[in-house]
C-alpha cells in the first residue's frame, strides 16, 4: 500500500514536537558485529563469490629416532567454493502530493520522503539481523494450532511471535514439502503473552507444523547460523562426513543435550568451549534469546555472584562468560531460535556482497511513476536492491547448544 497523506498523517505536525517517537527496536545486534568482519581474499563474478575453505590439516609430523626415515610430507587441504548471491529488496511508494505537500520542516514531524527512505534501510537491517540466524528457507515461526484467524505458535526451536510485525505479508507451507497451503495472509494482530498471531484470509487445509514464512520468501534467504552450525547437512556442497565429497572436520559442534529441555548449566557451555578449541575455534561471542540469556543470568544469580552487564566493543553491552579457555561476551538477540546458545568466532563469518544496499536506478531515475498498462498515476515507486550472501571459512569453529529451557514471560 502506498504511502499517502491520509496515511502519512500521523507524520504531519498537530503539535510542534521535532522528533518521532520509535516504538520498534531497530538495533542489529548480530548482524552489525558481523557485517564489516574482513575475511580470506574472494572472487566476485555475476551473481557468485568464490572463496577457499579449510576442510583439513597436515597430518605430516612425527617424531622419529635418528637415522630413521622423515615423516612423509601432508598438506593443508582446501576447495575453493562457489556462493550464489541472493537478491534482496526494499519497495517504497509515495503518492505524488507528498513529495509536495509534506517535505517542509514546518509542515511535518519529518520529511516523509526522506522518512521512508531512510527507514526501509533500518528495516532491512532487522530483517538480516533474523536471517544471520536462520538456514536459508526463511522460517518465521512454526504453526502449533489454528483457531479461526488466530495461529497459536511453537516455541520449539524457532521465536515464536518475535519474528513478526504488524501488516507483514506471509505465506503458510508445509514444511517437509514446501507446498503451499495460503498465500497472501496479512498480520493484523500479535500476542505476546499467548504466542499467537491474528491474521487475514483464508485459513483452510492450515496445519500443526506448517511453517510461516515472509511472503515469497522460501528458499531464498541467507544461509546464517542454523545451516552453518550443523552436524549432519551438506554446506556449500560438502559433506560432514570423510569422503570424496566432504570431510569430518567440515562439521558444526552441536549439542543438543539428548534432544530433552534442559536447564542451562555453566558446565554445559564450557564443555561447548572446549569443544571448539580442540577443532581450533576460539569464539569471539555467544548469542542467544533473551528468554536463554535470562536464565543465564538467573543462573548467575541463584549463584550469589554479582552480576552486571558490560561494555564491550562497538558499544555493545552483554554479559560475560568466563569459560576455561577465556572470557567470552554474551549477547542477547532477540532473533535467535528459541531454546539455543550460539558459539559464534565472527571473523570466521563474512556476508558477501558487491555493494550496500542501493536505490535502483537503471532507468535513469531512483523514482518511478507507476503505470498498470491501462492509467499512468500520480504515484512514484522506488526499490533498493541488494545482492548479498552469508558464508562461514571454517565449519567446526562455530557451536550451539539447544533445547535449553528458556525463562518464560
Amino acid at each position: 500500500m502506498p504511502q499517502s497523506m491520509a496515511t502519512a498523517t500521523e507524520l504531519l505536525k498537530e503539535i510542534f514536537i521535532p522528533r518521532i517517537s520509535e516504538l520498534m527496536d531497530s538495533e542489529p545486534t548480530t548482524y552489525n558485529r558481523i557485517k564489516k568482519t574482513a575475511g580470506n581474499a574472494e572472487k566476485f563474478g555475476g551473481k557468485w563469490v568464490e572463496f577457499p575453505i579449510h576442510i583439513e590439516r597436515n597430518t605430516g609430523i612425527g617424531a622419529r629416532p635418528m637415522g630413521a626415515p622423515l615423516p612423509s610430507a601432508g598438506q593443508q587441504k582446501f576447495r575453493e567454493t562457489r556462493l550464489n548471491l541472493k537478491p534482496f529488496y526494499g519497495a517504497i511508494e509515495l503518492q505524488g502530493d507528498v513529495f509536495d505537500l509534506a517535505t517542509s520542516d514546518y509542515q511535518t514531524f519529518a520529511n516523509v520522503v526522506t522518512r521512508e527512505t531512510t527507514g526501509i534501510k533500518d528495516d532491512l537491517m532487522v530483517d538480516r539481523n533474523r536471517q544471520v540466524f536462520g538456514n536459508g528457507v526463511g522460517t518465521l515461526g512454526v504453526v502449533s494450532a489454528v483457531a479461526g484467524q488466530v495461529i497459536t505458535l511453537s516455541t520449539t526451536g524457532d521465536r515464536g511471535v518475535w519474528r513478526f510485525q504488524d501488516g507483514m505479508a506471509v505465506d503458510v507451507q508445509v514444511a517437509a514439502t514446501a507446498t503451499i497451503r495460503q498465500t497472501g495472509l496479512t498480520v493484523t494482530d500479535i500476542d505476546v503473552v499467548a504466542n499467537t498471531i491474528t491474521v487475514t484470509g483464508t485459513m483452510t487445509g492450515i496445519a500443526a507444523g506448517d511453517i510461516i514464512v515472509r511472503l515469497g520468501n522460501y528458499g531464498n534467504e541467507w544461509t546464517g547460523l542454523n545451516a552453518i552450525i550443523d552436524d549432519t547437512s551438506s554446506l556449500y556442497g560438502i559433506a560432514p562426513t570423510n569422503g570424496p565429497s566432504g570431510s569430518r572436520l567440515w562439521r558444526g559442534q552441536v549439542n543438543n543435550q539428548g534432544g530433552t529441555p534442559t536447564a542451562i548449566a555453566e558446565a554445559t557451555m564450557a564443555r561447548m568451549s572446549d569443544r571448539l578449541k580442540f577443532a581450533g575455534g576460539k569464539p569471539s561471542a555467544i548469542y542467544a534469546a533473551p528468554g536463554v540469556f535470562r536464565a543465564y543470568w538467573q543462573l548467575l544469580k541463584s549463584d550469589r555472584r554479582f552480576v552486571n552487564t558490560q561494555e564491550f566493543k562497538g558499544g555493545y553491552t552483554g554479559l560475560s562468560f568466563d569459560s576455561p579457555n577465556g572470557s567470552v561476551p554474551f549477547f542477547s538477540d532477540d532473533q535467535a531460535n528459541s531454546g539455543t546458545m550460539y558459539y559464534v568466532e565472527e571473523k570466521d563469518l563474512k556476508i558477501y556482497r558487491p555493494y550496500e544496499y542501493k536505490m535502483m536506478d537503471r532507468g535513469g531515475s531512483t523514482w518511478h511513476q507507476k503505470s498498470n498498462g491501462a492509467a499512468v498515476y500520480d504515484t512514484w515507486q522506488a526499490w533498493l536492491v541488494e545482492y548479498s550472501e552469508m558464508g562461514c571459512f571454517t565449519r567446526s569453529h562455530h557451536g550451539k547448544i539447544t533445547n535449553i529451557i528458556e525463562d518464560a514471560y
